[in-house]
């Protein structure tokens, strides 16, 4: 399967730091001045997202390779991000002005 970005009519991008996802919830918020956010898993376990008391059960699951792009994001912007209990995984992170 090829896997490509579909985020359109954007400006600069810059890549955060990895964050390792523990199945503790970790927020993820869009930094100021910045409009889209595109994450991949590069770990080996299931990531999951969605709002603030998201686990494994109930999150949006995202595999090793997979990503999820945020676009044209509101102010204030965020989602949180966990794996399941007792596993950790690696995820990369990008924004778009």
């Amino acid at each position: 399967m090829e896997l490509f970005s579909a985020v359109r009519k954007i400006g600069k991008a810059d890549h955060r730091d990895a964050l390792t996802i523990s199945d503790t919830a970790t927020e993820l918020t869009l930094s100021t001045g910045k409009k889209s956010i595109e994450i991949r898993v590069t770990g080996n376990n299931t990531v999951y997202y969605g709002g603030k008391n998201v686990n494994s059960s109930n999150g949006i699951p995202l595999r090793r390779r997979e990503m999820k792009i945020w676009n044209n994001c509101q102010k204030g912007f965020s989602v949180y991000l966990v794996c399941e209990s007792g596993k950790t995984s690696e995820v990369r992170v990008v924004e778009y002005a």
